[in-house]
Order: structure tokens, then sequence, then C-alpha cells
């Protein structure tokens, strides 16, 4: 079964997007664990996730290590909300995706009981984020019109638990050098490809085998730093100065899934 990519990118075009103005970010990583009765679901082990500490359109870079070492972004394709009343304020994380037969509902949420620091013209300031977030993400598709696979296989259904962590270190670099999004999320994107991740061009090239360029329906992920044309079949791609948006001093834990340091168990 091909891994759960397309139905998350589907809802890019549904949430408007974040406006072009300064704004200060928290990253989270997140852990995906497959739950049992699932059946037929392939899904990223893991990711990252943008949030403005403010609210709003917030953006996720699904990883995985399974054939290689893979990301995906999606942009502008998740929300980021406070939900309260008298006795309890929660942070939300939550998305609701479709294509076709295929949907995927995400949730997860945490209190707000640290928070990170951000400078808003030349003062620091702080603001109120969770330390960790804990969902469910629930996954479907109904294949009944195309009838089974080679193997047998029809239909998936997917559940998998949502761990979250705040990532203090990556907040900092991404607060330190991000304007918009888009930069928040070449931070990140660029992070990964120094640790020797690539771009996942999902169905397209599981299908065929091919080393080619990102699919249509994935929103196109700038290559960072070196020359990494060689990993798309020697194909032009546009590369960002993603050298200049992450300190070389900076200290960040390589992103192979870790929990942040002194926490063993997100």
């Amino acid at each position: 079964m091909l891994r759960f990519l397309r139905p998350v990118f589907v809802i890019s075009s549904l949430l408007a997007l974040a406006p072009a103005v300064r704004a200060q970010w928290a990253v989270y990583e997140l852990r995906f664990s497959e739950e049992a009765g699932s059946v037929n679901f392939s899904f990223y082990s893991g990711a990252y996730v943008v949030v403005p500490v403010k609210g709003g359109a917030a953006s996720i870079v699904f990883t995985t290590e399974s054939g290689g070492n893979y990301y995906a972004a999606s942009e502008n394709s998740l929300r980021y909300y406070a939900a309260m009343n008298q006795g309890v304020k929660q942070a939300v994380l939550s998305a609701f995706t479709i294509n076709g037969t295929a949907q995927a509902f995400y949730s997860a949420a945490g209190n707000f009981d640290t928070t990170v620091e951000y400078t808003d013209a030349g003062v620091t300031r702080t603001a109120g984020v969770p330390a960790s977030l804990t969902g469910m993400l629930l996954a479907s598709d109904d294949e009944s019109f195309k009838g089974p696979a080679s193997d047998g296989s029809l239909g998936m259904i997917g559940r998998a638990s949502i761990k979250a962590a705040l990532r203090q270190d990556l907040t900092q670099i991404t607060n330190g050098s991000a304007i918009t999004m888009g930069d928040a999320v070449k931070v990140i994107t660029g992070l990964l490809e120094k640790y020797g991740y690539r771009p996942d061009v999902g169905d397209a090239q599981e299908e065929s085998g091919a080393q080619s360029a990102p699919a249509a329906s994935v929103p196109s992920v700038e290559a960072g730093g070196a020359d990494v044309t060689a990993l798309f079949g020697g194909q032009s791609q546009t590369t960002v100065a993603a050298e200049s948006a992450v300190p070389v001093s900076a200290e960040v834990t390589p992103p192979a899934l870790l929990p942040p340091a002194g926490d063993g168990n997100p």
C-alpha cells in the first residue's frame, strides 16, 4: 500500500493563505504510531509542524526512513487554535482532508504549559504554547470501485496515535530567520536536506520506480544548500539559500525522529 500522501495536500487549496507579514513560530516534532485494527495502512513515521503562536494556518513536513530518507511538505494545511471555557484552555492542531474516496482526519491537543521567546520590533516577548500535544490520525479509503489488487488487498482503514513535542531549538532558529510561513517551511526542509533527506515525489515515483520531479498534485518543494540535481535524474531543480537561513553554529538534534534532549518519550 502506498503511503497515504495525496489527501494531505488537497487541504492546502481549501485554507486561506497566511498573510505575508512577520509572524512568530513554534515548531513541533510529531510521531505517528499505527494502532491495532489498521488494514492496508502505510504512512509517514513522523513530521515537523510549524504553527503561528497566535493561531492560524499551520504547515507540516512529513518524514520517513522507509526505503530511504524522504520528506514531503504541505503549507497551510492544518489549523492551530485555542479551545477554552471557564475551566480549561487547550491548544488544538487539526485538519480534515478528502480526495475522491480517500479521507483523513488529524486532531491533537495540549495544555498551554510552557512558553517560547520571539523578538517583535526589537523587543523580546514570550508566548504561551503547549510543551506537548497528543491525538489521533484516522484515515480511510473505499477502493471497491476498482476491485482488489493482485495480492487480494482492497480498501484501507488506518488509525495512528499522534505524539508531538515542542522543539525549542528549531523554534529559535525559525523565529530568527523566517518572515513568512513559506520561509519557515524552507528552514525545516533545508535542515532535513543537510541530514540527507530528499523530497518524496509520492505515488508517481513509487508506481514507476523513476527518480522524477515532484508530481503535480504535490506542492513543489525547493531544495536547500548543496547541488542535489543528481537525486532527481539530473533534472534542473530550483535551489534556495538555506545556508543563510540556518546558522552554521546552531545546535540542532538530527531529524532522526528522536525526542528533544531530556525527554525520552514525547
